[in-house]
């Protein structure tokens, strides 16, 4: 579900402005998500499940209890990871998955706007700019609009 989430936010952030880029990022950040995030937290349950805590519970725990619903449910609980470990080994590394995703998209854009911007100025230096600086030597020119053509008075010159 986060890798979906992950895929269209950064679909929908970069790839209008960066096709390329944007499955790239997210293709490396999927794969890290799954090494990083998901992988640590399935080798906490790995430990955790092979560690014994499972077996103990219905070797040594379980024998002992009432069979009510109540004595079962409070067993459970008291065996279940607090609340401290979940957040240490999965909330903290998918906030952090977040917070580097964010980063490079933003980084990713920014280098975008960067790129754009070198781009606008390379326009207005190589066209607009000499553009405007020949239409401005063109205007120091007296052109008589009312003249005819080949009139020694305005108009283009006379043909030989």
């Amino acid at each position: 579900r986060v890798a979906r989430r992950a895929q269209a936010a950064t679909a929908a952030a970069l790839a209008p402005a960066i096709p390329r880029r944007a499955a790239a990022l997210l293709g490396e950040e999927l794969r890290l998500l799954d090494e990083q995030v998901y992988g640590r937290y399935r080798a906490f349950l790995r430990g955790f499940l092979r560690g014994g805590r499972v077996d103990e519970f219905f070797t040594r725990v379980l024998p002992r209890l009432e069979l009510g619903e109540q004595s079962i449910r409070r067993a459970l609980l008291r065996d279940l990871p607090a609340l401290d470990v979940l957040e240490e080994e999965l909330l903290a590394p998918l906030r952090a998955f977040g917070a580097r995703l964010f980063a490079r998209m933003a980084s990713a854009l920014d280098r975008e706007a960067a790129d754009e911007e070198g781009r606008r100025l390379e326009v207005e230096a190589r066209l607009v700019q000499p553009v405007a600086e020949l239409r401005a030597a063109l205007a120091h020119f007296p052109v008589d609009e009312g003249g005819e053509f080949g009139d020694p008075r305005g108009g283009a010159p006379a043909s030989p």
